[in-house]
């Protein structure tokens, strides 16, 4: 009787599509894992970007100022329809307003001259500022797009234009700004009306980015620790005049 060596075609065809499946499962696992690796770093440098830019809204946000003389002019919280200044009945796409105890630039910290010495050369980098934020530049933006900041510091009675403008954040394709009255969401908010001048409670913020989906959008709601407007002490901001 002959002994039999070797292995048959039958079980070589086996063997192969053994090694076949698991070749393209060990495949697939690998392709996945890649995939949710590329997801998960693309969620976290979204979330990041996001956080970036809330960050820096509620560093500015909870550094407004308006000064206790109710007869200063340099000093105001404005939110309204590009140049609006007024009161409106359409969600604000502009704020202005002043901020005091801004953290210097970081050219001013880095610099060796004195204080005297960088107000001269860049104008002052201390005091009350005044900060302007908005979908549309004061000036000619060229190519540039997104959201534009203002600053001029010191601030001034002209809400409106004056200081330096750059680009706060160039992936913002819409903004909306709305302000607590201590009762209800105002869709604009004006010093510059009425004899008593006081900050909103908090501001929410809504706005889009390129990274965002069709329906997708953010909003954030800042609090403004030197605003006095509470619930029982709403601020009357419905009517021009300040009257209720």
């Amino acid at each position: 009787m002959t002994k039999r060596s070797g292995v048959t075609l039958i079980e070589l065809v086996i063997s192969l599509a053994i090694v076949a499946i698991l070749t393209g499962a060990v495949t697939r696992a690998f392709i996945a894992g890649l995939t949710y690796e590329t997801s998960i770093s693309e969620a976290r440098a979204k979330k990041e970007a996001k956080d970036s830019i809330d960050n820096r809204l509620t560093d500015l946000f909870h550094a407004a100022y308006l000064s206790p003389d109710n007869t200063n002019t340099d000093t105001f919280f404005i939110g309204g329809t590009g140049s609006d200044e007024g009161l409106g009945s359409g969600n604000a796409d502009t704020v202005q307003f002043t901020i005091q105890g801004a953290r210097p630039p970081s050219s001013s910290v880095e610099n060796e001259d004195d204080f005297e010495t960088q107000n001269q050369a860049n104008g002052p980098q201390g005091g009350v500022a005044e900060i302007s934020l908005s979908a549309t530049a004061v000036g000619d933006p060229g190519t540039r797009s997104g959201v534009f900041i203002r600053t001029q510091r010191p601030s001034d009675s002209e809400p409106s234009q004056g200081g330096t403008e750059k680009v706060f954040d160039d992936s913002i394709t819409s903004l909306e700004f709305e302000f607590w009255d201590g009762t209800a969401w105002q869709p604009s908010w004006s010093t510059l009306v009425g004899a008593e001048k006081r900050l909103p409670a908090a501001v929410r913020i809504t706005y889009s980015r390129t990274s965002d989906g069709a329906e997708e959008s953010n909003v954030l709601v800042v609090r403004l620790p030197l605003s006095d407007v509470t619930a029982d002490d709403p601020a009357e901001q419905t009517a021009p005049g300040g009257a209720a």
